[in-house]
């Protein structure tokens, strides 16, 4: 223009534009397809599904022979006796899973885990006062949001409501966002 002003009209080059769009496409479905295959489940040629299950209890079976024979021998650590204490609920084996991880928490007084993992054992099978005395010895350890909702859920199921507010409320007070399963 005549006046000294330049002109607003300026053409844009949108081809770097589409560029990065296409690419960004492309990889959200290499994305996709990825996350896909990661989830189908492949069994080795010759196998079923039936005898995939039987391979991976065979392996829990041995797992949790090499774990008694390893306590045995005396290699008592929280950590073999953890993972002791989860092949044998994998069996069925509770009191004796009670028996590891209560020895595990005595080995490992800063780790409440394992005095929670006492409590679901309790409270699935009916025992509720071993369950909260388990669950308190967890909280006596750290308190933590989620063993309060445990407890919460003890108390509705004997229907005391004002105790499961109030560990409902203890739960709110104590809730970080640091535990998943918060």
């Amino acid at each position: 223009t005549g006046d000294g002003k330049k002109s607003l009209n300026v053409e844009l080059n949108i081809v770097p534009f589409i560029d990065l769009m296409s690419c960004l496409t492309a990889f959200l479905l290499v994305t996709a397809v990825w996350v896909n295959i990661a989830q189908i489940n492949i069994q080795p040629k010759g196998k079923t599904r039936d005898t995939a299950n039987v391979q991976q209890d065979d392996e829990h079976a041995d797992a949790l022979l090499l774990l008694q024979k390893s306590a045995e021998q005396g290699v008592r650590t929280p950590e073999v006796l953890s993972a002791l204490g989860d092949e044998q609920v994998r069996a069925g084996k509770m009191e004796e899973a009670v028996a590891s991880y209560r020895e595990a928490a005595m080995k490992s007084p800063k780790d409440p885990a394992p005095w929670e993992l006492v409590g679901q054992i309790y409270a699935s099978q009916g025992k509720t006062a071993d369950a909260l005395a388990a669950f308190r010895e967890s909280l006596r350890v750290k308190d933590r949001a989620l063993i309060h909702v445990a407890i919460a859920h003890l108390h509705l199921k004997q229907e005391d409501r004002k105790a499961a507010e109030e560990e409902l409320g203890k739960a709110l007070e104590t809730v970080t966002g640091s535990d998943v399963r918060e």
